[in-house]
């Protein structure tokens, strides 16, 4: 029905537009397209627009569980005056992440520098295979002789997530420890699909969402109200050029506690069809200390679909690593080919060596030509035996 819908208004939108092409610029309709199609947009039922709105979302997500991107991101902080951050920014921190994800398996590469330093001081790699529940992770320092530390575990490192970027993709690529992750755009506005609210904005093809935020959703308070605000391109399949979140609650004592993010999308590139932010300012403000904005600046270098293999998600340690193997008990040092030396590995402190289990050395591949001919002269040794017995 809704196909039919769309075709019939697409062929009136063709008619008019052959009209006024015979009076106008090409390009002044050109530039009047997406306007039309948004009038159009506009004529569908509430219902209607959501199904369009939701399909974009969640074509935005399945895309995301194919991807890889560099970004850089500096953190400061801004004087509030009146409600509004100071121009000046004071930052403080910077990190450079690349990442891989692949279904819910990913590794992030983290360089993190001292301050505004122009170096990095420290290197993080973290790797997460989804199916085996592993998670290994590497870190390097110049500040430390021995440098390169390596952890084996069950439990997914949430270093590496304080990525902001991961805002706008999906909420499996976040540790099950992290206890935002619902918070986080995209998953949640499909979780409350049903709460859409859509109000008129003053920039051109646009449109506004709102929908409640609930601060019991994403802490442990027992009382609160909040919503989500967002401006959605239409001429960019919905990409929210701007969301507000603002949430009010009482805790168990209560005790008053807020919370404002905004995120403003400054660029953004066309990447597979996909509109995806390439620059984006976050601003955030808490309970914890009122006068102070924070604010997190976003620049996106790379960004790629569909090109991330399974081996581009593996992290093999260098050598020489001081690898901890929480999952087997043990500790040792690796090798050129980033496997244990066996003559390093050592139980982990406090643990009975009687139950650590040690690596399995790996099998001996026995050469076939040199079985058969082992055999052959078994079997002439044993003629000549058996001959010279008869003689």
């Amino acid at each position: 029905m809704m196909k039919k819908f769309f075709n019939i208004n697409y062929l009136i939108f063709l008619f008019l537009m052959g009209i006024f092409v015979a009076g106008n610029n090409l390009l002044a309709i050109e530039s009047n397209k997406e306007s039309q199609n948004f009038d159009i947009f506009g004529q569908l039922s509430e219902t209607q627009k959501k199904e369009v709105i939701v399909m974009a979302f969640e074509r935005r997500m399945q895309k995301a569980l194919n991807i890889y991107y560099k970004l850089d991101l500096t953190v400061g902080t801004s004087k509030n005056i009146q409600g509004i951050p100071d121009d000046k920014i004071n930052f403080f921190s910077k990190r450079n992440y690349e990442r891989w994800q692949l279904g819910k398996s990913y590794k992030v590469k983290m360089e993190m520098f001292k301050g505004m330093d122009p170096q990095p001081l420290e290197w993080v790699t973290d790797a997460y295979d989804a199916k085996k529940g592993e998670n290994h992770g590497l870190f390097y320092s110049n500040s430390i002789k021995d440098k390169n530390f390596g952890i084996i575990d069950t439990q997914q490192d949430g270093i590496t997530s304080n990525d902001i970027f991961l805002y706008w993709l999906q909420d499996s690529f976040f540790p099950d420890c992290y206890m935002e992750k619902e918070s986080f755009l995209f998953v949640y506005l499909l979780k409350h699909k049903k709460d859409w609210e859509f109000f008129s904005l003053d920039q051109e093809n646009q449109i506004g969402l709102k929908v409640k935020c609930l601060p019991d959703d994403l802490y442990a308070f027992h009382s609160g109200n909040g919503f989500y605000k967002l401006n959605l391109d239409f001429t960019k399949d919905f990409l929210p050029v701007l969301s507000e979140m603002r949430w009010d609650a009482l805790d168990e004592n209560n005790n008053r506690h807020w919370r404002y993010e905004k995120y403003e999308v400054e660029k953004s590139l066309k990447i597979n069809d996909i509109w995806m932010p390439t620059q984006l300012t976050m601003t955030l403000q808490t309970t914890a200390a009122p006068e102070l904005f924070s604010i997190s600046k976003v620049n996106i270098h790379e960004i790629r679909y569909d090109q991330v293999t399974p081996q581009d998600v593996v992290l093999i340690f260098p050598e020489d690593t001081a690898v901890v193997d929480a999952i087997n008990g043990i500790s040792y040092k690796t090798d050129a080919n980033g496997e244990p030396i066996e003559s390093t590995i050592e139980p982990l402190y406090g643990l009975d060596p009687s139950h650590v289990k040690l690596p399995e050395p790996p099998k001996q591949k026995i050469n076939i030509v040199f079985l058969v001919i082992g055999i052959l002269m078994i079997v002439t040794a044993l003629y000549i035996l058996i001959k010279t017995h008869r003689k």
